[in-house]
């Protein structure tokens, strides 16, 4: 068994050998910088430190040993919740090659998809502490540091989980697992899936979904959620309009099942590349420009840093089951006519501040091409939040 000890050794598991390299730690140097550190963990006086950036709220430490030993011991925390209660989060891609699988299938299907409302926000933190306590599995100190970080003063602005922090999210599945469980068993539900707070269930007939759907209500007053009632929607066999549901189109195209980018997904993109020119068109910056592009148009490796794990995203790794190319052409097209275009209050701002040796050189980003290639690129944690700065 996994131990629940927030001892140095833990700890230094849960670094990544970058974030070692990066301040020049050996193992011996890790023991030694966070030693005092450990100990306050031990006497229960350890402070964490947070600052709100928007809804989320991210690590306010400036010592970078700190910064660090803080990131650790959140990690760890959610190592111990994750390994005792046996959670794991969904997996989006296996969600969608599920779906596309049913989709498929030739019997009735009824579909409720809804999403929860506010959902980190209206999770009852106060009911996930006295849960954790009355189980009994966790160990004194990992319900001391849950406790600490939920009733932290920079965290007193919101009344749920905070956003950005690692812990929020094993713990809102946590809050969850007995919601799930009901679900799935409800008679008439062959098929369940939650991610985060997405929700899709797959119903046997009309009459089952309208229970199901009377059932997800009571369950959600008892835990003092909300369906975001502009976002249900139901979806059979015979509907004419699209589904929708984690960032993919589904619609029926007589025989065949189309699958492609949702418009909302195509409309963010599509903002983000105006917003990119905007940008340029104030400060100058080509080099950011391009990188801005080349983050839309490819792909990228991510380090998620709870799990220590790699993961790849971009145009391809988002939207990898799509069987449908034509969302990714309307985005070149788009791209492709703003570079092209000279008159309006872009086209002006663009005409005055970027060079023809300049738009040769972003005609050759393409997001069709990112996807059937799967471009990667390299980008550092700083150039990631200076990229996305303007989209903000």
């Amino acid at each position: 068994m996994k131990s629940l000890v927030f001892s140095i050794d833990e700890l230094y598991k849960c670094s990544t050998q970058s974030e070692r390299r990066n301040l020049g730690l050996t193992e011996e140097k890790f023991k030694e910088k966070t030693q005092l550190l450990v100990d306050s963990l031990l006497n229960n006086t350890y402070v964490f430190s947070f600052k709100q950036c928007g809804k989320i709220f991210i690590n306010s430490h400036t010592d970078k040993i700190n910064y660090l030993f803080q990131n650790l011991v959140l990690r760890k925390i959610y190592r111990n919740i994750e390994t005792i209660y046996k959670l794991t989060q969904s997996n989006r891609d296996k969600i969608i090659s599920q779906i596309e699988i049913l989709l498929k299938e030739k019997c009735p299907y009824w579909i409720l998809k809804l999403d929860i409302k506010s959902f980190y926000e209206s999770i009852d933190k106060q009911k996930i502490i006295d849960d954790l306590k009355k189980g009994y599995r966790l160990n004194s100190q990992t319900l001391n540091l849950v406790e600490n970080v939920l009733n932290n003063s920079s965290l007193s602005s919101v009344s749920g989980l905070p956003r950005g922090l690692c812990i929020s999210s094993i713990m809102s599945e946590q809050y969850l697992k007995k919601f799930d469980l009901e679900i799935k068993r409800i008679d008439g539900v062959y098929y369940y899936a939650r991610f985060v707070d997405d929700i899709i269930i797959f119903c046997i007939s009309e009459k089952a979904r309208n229970e199901t759907e009377n059932k997800i209500g009571l369950l959600f007053n008892d835990l003092k959620l909300r369906v975001n009632t502009k976002k249900i929607q139901k979806w059979d066999l015979n509907s004419s309009d699209s589904l929708s549901y984690l960032g993919y189109e589904f619609k029926h195209d007589g025989n065949d099942l189309l699958i492609t980018i949702a418009l909302k997904k195509i409309n963010k993109i599509k903002t983000r590349i105006v917003k990119s020119f905007l940008n340029f068109s104030k400060d100058q910056d080509f080099q950011l420009l391009k990188k801005r592009i080349k983050f839309l148009t490819g792909n990228m490796v991510l380090c998620e840093k709870k799990k220590l794990s790699h993961i790849l995203v971009g145009i391809h790794y988002n939207y990898k089951k799509i069987t449908d190319l034509g969302a990714l052409s309307e985005l070149d097209d788009f791209y492709r006519n703003i570079l092209k275009c000279r008159v309006g209050k872009l086209g002006s701002c663009l005409k005055a501040s970027i060079s023809r040796r300049q738009r040769k050189e972003l005609f050759k980003y393409s997001f069709k091409f990112g996807f059937e290639k799967k471009v990667r690129h390299y980008f550092s944690s700083n150039d990631v939040t200076e990229i996305t700065r303007c989209w903000q």
